[in-house]
C-alpha cells in the first residue's frame, strides 16, 4: 500500500509542477512515513531534521531554501497547520486528485 500511495503522491506533485501551481522542480522526493507518533507535529519536525541532515543538497545548490510538502490520508492537526506556514505545503487526502 505504501508504494502505491507514494506513486500517487508523486503523480499529483508532477501534475502540480506541469500546471505551474508549484514554481520549482524538486531535487529530492522522499518516501512514505507511517505516523506512529499519534500526531502529525512530530512528523513535521522529523522531516525538517531529515532535510537538515541531507548534506548533498546544500553542496549541490548553495544558498538553497528547502521547501517541504506533506501528503496525508487522514488530514492535519491545527498544530501542524500553524507550524507549516511558509515552507511546508500540506496536502490532505480530500484535496488529492490525479492530475
Amino acid at each position: 500500500m505504501a508504494f502505491s500511495y507514494e506513486d500517487i503522491c508523486r503523480d499529483i506533485f508532477a501534475g502540480l509542477c506541469r500546471k505551474g501551481e508549484v514554481d520549482f522542480l524538486p531535487t529530492r522526493i522522499g518516501s512514505y512515513w507511517n505516523n506512529d507518533y499519534g500526531t502529525d507535529v512530530p512528523v513535521h519536525f522529523g522531516l525538517k531534521e531529515k532535510v537538515a541532515e541531507a548534506v548533498e543538497i546544500p553542496r549541490a545548490f548553495p544558498g538553497y531554501e528547502a521547501i517541504c510538502g506533506i501528503f496525508s490520508k487522514s488530514g492535519f492537526t491545527p498544530g501542524l497547520s500553524e507550524l507549516a506556514r511558509g515552507n511546508t505545503g500540506l496536502i490532505p487526502a480530500d484535496e488529492m486528485r490525479l492530475l
